[in-house]
């Protein structure tokens, strides 16, 4: 089986979400299957990103490999991260050097 050969998934769905979903399409002007696919291919990829943000806020990754793992430019991550509020992980070297340099402009004013 091929990567982009498409299988056939069945699930029940409340009837209220249904009517979301046939509402969206009709707007959309797109069919019912179409548009549960972008639904969850943007679903997917939310989940992803909200996994890799846990990650990253858990320093259990570098911001390239995150970047990486999504397939975007680390710039990309960095825009992500940014707008979801992690920050940047840094190691106990980089804080030492970054409090150094601090307390060296201090001294130097």
């Amino acid at each position: 089986m091929s990567q982009d050969e498409s299988i056939v998934i069945s699930v029940r769905l409340p009837r209220k979400m249904v009517t979301k979903i046939d509402a969206l399409a009709e707007k959309k002007k797109v069919d019912r299957s179409a548009i549960l696919r972008t639904l969850l291919e943007k679903g997917l990829q939310q989940e992803m990103i909200d996994d890799i943000l846990n990650a990253l806020r858990k320093r259990e990754m570098s911001v390239w490999k995150a970047a990486e793992e999504l397939g975007i430019s680390y710039r990309e991550m960095l825009r992500i991260m940014k707008e979801s509020n992690v920050l940047f992980p840094l190691g106990e070297d980089e804080i030492d050097l970054e409090l150094r340099r601090i307390s060296t402009q201090k001294g130097s004013k």
